[in-house]
């Protein structure tokens, strides 16, 4: 484990050491173990969405190579909670199989019950590898309970004409059924909760 960091075998204690020498010359890290939250409260519900950073298998500097494993720790740690919901983000350059975001969200929802997928790079799938990603949509390959959806990102030109993502409408529309049936699926046991602290304050 790199120096600047330490390692409990459950969880790192630190992630930046501020007495690193590695950070002696600069005023910026380059990576912490905070992550963008936006969060929701209100009566009867809290909801966080949560931006986590993308899985890298190599980094540029060898004294950074301990990133790897820090960041998949981060990601196994916010997608392992059975309420959460995973949108995983894969790209249409490399199979499926091969990339590690898959894997890992197998590993933290085995039954693919609360995995959603985004598709992204869709417009330069390599010749040949159509059919792949039509029979994943479809749901015949690699299927998930919650579907799969096709992002894909304007050009320069695109965004000089207003042309905003395509696919966006579609996958917003999904995530936020997700959320209300999710929210649904939770008030009996928000009423139950919230009739027990009742009876405990009383």
């Amino acid at each position: 484990m790199h120096g600047c960091t330490a390692w409990t075998g459950k969880s790192y204690a630190s992630f930046v050491d501020p007495t690193c020498p590695l950070l002696a010359d600069t005023d910026e890290l380059g990576f912490s173990r905070n992550v963008v939250v936006l969060e929701i409260q209100g009566a009867d519900i809290s909801l966080s969405l949560i931006d986590l950073p993308g899985i890298i298998n190599s980094t540029e500097k060898k004294e950074d190579q301990y990133l790897i494993n820090m960041i998949k720790y981060i990601v196994k740690h916010y997608i392992k909670a059975s309420q959460t919901i995973i949108v995983l983000a894969v790209h249409a350059l490399s199979d499926i199989q091969n990339q590690v975001v898959y894997q890992m969200a197998r590993e933290a929802d085995p039954h693919q019950q609360r995995t959603l997928g985004v598709i992204t790079k869709a417009d330069v799938i390599p010749p040949g590898s159509h059919s792949m990603w039509i029979r994943m949509m479809q749901g015949d390959l690699f299927p998930l309970n919650l579907g799969y959806y096709m992002v894909v990102n304007p050009n320069q030109v695109d965004l000089d004409q207003g042309t905003s993502h395509e696919g966006l409408s579609n996958l917003t529309a999904a995530l936020s059924k997700q959320l209300v049936d999710r929210t649904m699926a939770e008030l009996p046991h928000m009423r139950t909760k919230a009739s027990s602290d009742t009876v405990l304050i009383a």
